[in-house]
């Protein structure tokens, strides 16, 4: 780890280098802090940052927002056997644990191919944009010049 060391007092610290965030990350990152506003800021600390590192390490995305939008819907509390009601936060760490529940969802899929569509849609856009046809060569000249020399000395005319 890299030496820092402060200008102010001088002491000396190790810095630890954390490693850039992939663009399926930092979408499903602002995927959940779009979805989260309605309650406030998005606590991120160090334990929501690895349970998204883990979730993102196993899932792409586009699902990981259509479970998030499911898991975000639905009303995960519970009452215990004396009337009381527990209130299961909506974090990601909540979402890490019932992810295989969600999984099991019949509008999983839907809503995971909406999000598809819609990167395609953003990132696609340049990439369909016509390309010029390739000249398909065998050696110095073109293959309909080499189809027609061959039936050429073959006798075909």
């Amino acid at each position: 780890m890299p030496k820092i060391t402060c200008p102010s007092c001088g002491l000396t610290f190790e810095h630890k280098i954390t490693r850039k965030m992939s663009v399926g990350e930092l979408k499903f990152r602002d995927h959940v802090n779009n979805t989260y506003k309605k309650y406030g800021k998005y606590p991120w600390g160090g334990v929501h940052v690895k349970a998204l590192n883990r979730v993102c390490s196993l899932y792409d995305y586009a699902e990981l927002m259509a479970l998030w939008d499911i898991f975000f819907a639905k009303n995960w509390s519970w009452n215990t056997p004396d009337g009381r009601t527990i209130k299961v936060p909506h974090d990601l760490l909540q979402f890490e644990k019932r992810i295989t529940i969600l999984l099991e969802d019949e509008h999983y899929k839907v809503l995971a191919n909406k999000y598809r569509e819609v990167k395609f849609e953003i990132v696609g856009g340049d990439i369909l944009k016509e390309v010029p046809k390739p000249v398909l060569t065998q050696g110095n000249i073109t293959l309909e010049q080499a189809k027609r020399l061959q039936e050429l000395s073959h006798g075909k005319d």
